[in-house]
């Protein structure tokens, strides 16, 4: 027997890491994904890293994945650079402009809310 919840759909995003690649100035950021119940979740967000304190190394980036509750789902993203300059090592903001989860043609989560988080690229 299957135990039914009916707790709504939430989900979570975390980005734990960053690295970079110095040949190429390509960055890759990864974290933790959790949800309420089994889901895709998708978000997009943009990295910006402030270069020699005068240029930006800006990418944009969109994750989905597969989730499934009771254990973080981890994901991973190469970033490359929209700008002329590339990405380094040092401090970065990855700002999330959306988090969506769905479960189901009736059964979806939402945030629009930004959320800006500081990573530091190695």
């Amino acid at each position: 027997m299957t135990k039914v919840s009916s707790a709504p759909l939430d989900a979570t995003l975390t980005i734990d890491r960053g690295t970079v690649d110095p040949s190429k100035g390509i960055a890759t950021i990864s974290g933790r994904i959790t949800c309420s119940m089994r889901s895709i979740v998708y978000a997009e967000s943009v990295l910006r890293q402030l270069r020699q304190e005068v240029f930006v190394a800006r990418g944009y980036w969109y994750a989905e994945t597969l989730c499934t509750p009771g254990a973080p789902v981890p994901w991973s993203m190469d970033v490359d650079t929209e700008t002329s300059v590339v990405f380094g090592t040092g401090p970065a903001t990855s700002k999330r402009y959306y988090l969506e989860a769905y479960a189901g043609w009736h059964t979806w989560f939402g945030t629009y809310e930004e959320e800006v988080s500081s990573l530091q690229l190695v």
